[in-house]
């Protein structure tokens, strides 16, 4: 009887056998098939799901697809394993996608039913912040950045990028004073951090309006940059200085802009990717 009805659902273009397998032909039959079944038979669904690719080479290039399996089989530890490994993933990629449906899942599902790990949560909110920023919501940002700075650890090599992003969100809101604070708290360790740093600080100044403060830290992030043999916005850096000392100095701040946001973009997010 079953091989009847299954023979009559081919016919019917409904299913057909792919290499062994029962393939609906129409996506939606199998969604409304799907929707009809109990909870717990789509739970051990998922759940073989999950048991078949977790830990897989092929899961670590689709993250989001072991996350939302995970999430249905109820496999907490799972889901929030592949969810930040999504939202990595998604930095990577730097398509600009802000990721809200991982990050509402997470916060609605998952923490509310597995417990993480101090730290893991330190690096959460470094992600949320991140994604803040990207998004060019700097409340939001700076409250995600001082959660996670208070789950970081000093000798974390996420202290700094957290110090460097706090300095940066406070500038965008305005908070000059507060942004001193978190460059002034960033350990200099080596000539990329101090590069990242200068740059902030050249940025800061720029704010402030003081100009020639703004080119001698540029200047520093530029030479600091040539000794690890990174030539990052090099000639924009050079046009600011013939412009700024010739006294065009509007056109001169265009050029140490756009030298700031190649040299974050090139350099520092970069570094930062790699980071996570």
């Amino acid at each position: 009887k079953i091989e009847k009805n299954l023979d009559k659902l081919i016919l019917n273009d409904i299913l057909r056998i792919e290499n062994n397998r029962i393939v609906f032909v129409n996506p939606l039959v199998r969604e409304v098939i799907y929707e009809s079944l109990p909870d717990l038979i789509k739970e051990r669904i998922h759940k073989e799901i999950v048991d078949a690719v977790e830990g897989s080479l092929w899961a670590e290039g689709n993250p989001y697809f072991v996350f939302i399996n995970s999430l249905k089989a109820k496999k907490y530890d799972i889901a929030w394993k592949y969810g930040i490994k999504s939202l990595k993933k998604l930095l990577r990629e730097g398509t600009g996608f802000i990721p809200n449906f991982i990050f509402e899942k997470i916060d609605d599902e998952v923490l509310k039913n597995y417990k993480v790990k101090p730290l893991d949560m330190g690096d959460y909110f470094f992600l949320k912040g991140v994604y803040s920023f990207l998004g060019k919501d700097f409340e939001k940002s700076i409250q995600h950045f001082h959660k996670a700075l208070l789950l970081t650890e000093e000798k974390d090599e996420k202290w700094n990028e957290i110090n460097l992003y706090l300095s940066k969100s406070y500038i965008e809101r305005g908070s000059l004073e507060s942004a001193k604070k978190f460059l002034r708290d960033i350990k200099i360790k080596d000539e990329i951090t101090s590069a990242k740093v200068n740059i902030t600080w050249s940025y800061l100044y720029q704010k402030e309006g003081l100009f020639f403060d703004s080119l001698i830290f540029m200047r520093r992030a530029s030479n600091e940059l040539k000794k690890k043999g990174i030539l990052i916005s090099e000639f924009k850096l050079k046009l600011s200085d013939l412009l700024f000392w010739t006294g065009n100095l509007e056109d001169s701040l265009k050029a140490i802009l756009d030298a700031e946001k190649s040299s974050y973009m090139e350099m520092n997010f970069e570094n930062l990717i790699e980071a996570l």
